[in-house]
């Protein structure tokens, strides 16, 4: 069985708690992905720029580099990387800001696991 990959982002430990991240891997792992994690904004882009990616699920915080910006180096770097990103309380001007740098959808925390598992599987089957 081919693995394919996601990279759940998270800009800081604190981001969300790890019961949720080990929830995700143990969800996706039977569906054929390999979960790899990052926990500051510069891990996730030297990351991004290794490629290699299927998807990569950002978690939204307030850390360093604030989820927008790195949405927007990410797509500097691989305009293609379907991306998904998870915030506590999603605003409109987020929102529209994810949507315009092509996000797939903002979840919102906690974390739906099962929608964005079906959203997975059907990139995966595309």
């Amino acid at each position: 069985m081919r693995t394919d990959r996601i990279l759940l982002l998270a800009h800081s430990r604190r981001a969300v708690g790890t019961d949720w991240l080990t929830e995700a891997g143990a969800v996706l792992k039977p569906s054929g992905w390999l979960v790899h994690r990052t926990h500051t904004g510069a891990e996730t882009i030297a990351r991004v720029e290794e490629g290699g990616l299927s998807a990569a699920v950002l978690i939204a915080d307030q850390s360093q580099i604030d989820s927008m910006s790195l949405l927007r180096i990410i797509r500097s770097i691989d305009a293609r990387l379907p991306c998904w990103l998870v915030a506590e309380s999603p605003t409109r001007q987020m929102l529209e800001q994810a949507l315009t740098l092509r996000a797939r959808s903002v979840i919102s925390q906690p974390a739906e696991m099962d929608g964005l598992v079906v959203a997975l599987q059907k990139l995966v089957m595309n």
